[in-house]
């Protein structure tokens, strides 16, 4: 259900954040509302996003794909681990 809903975001890229630097920076903006993790994702980042999942009112949706899959379906040539929009 999770990869579905990140095909139906990848559709519209200008909501697009990619990097979990970017996306933390975007979450203490109060712009960021969903949260894609990569299932080989490192564990700190992992562990840092979802204390902000705490904080906030976030969704993280935590994916059965690797971060070479994700920058396949973002049609880029390199790993993302951490998506958000």
């Amino acid at each position: 259900m999770s990869l579905d809903k990140l095909k139906q975001i990848l559709k519209d890229k200008n909501k697009l954040t990619l990097g979990a630097d970017e996306t933390v920076k975007k979450i203490k903006q109060g712009k960021v509302q969903t949260i894609f993790i990569a299932k080989d994702c490192k564990p700190l980042t992992r562990d840092t996003l979802l204390s902000y999942k705490k904080k906030g009112d976030l969704e993280i949706f935590e994916l059965d794909i690797n971060s070479a899959e994700i920058g396949i379906l973002c049609k880029k040539q390199f790993l993302i681990s951490v998506l958000s929009c």
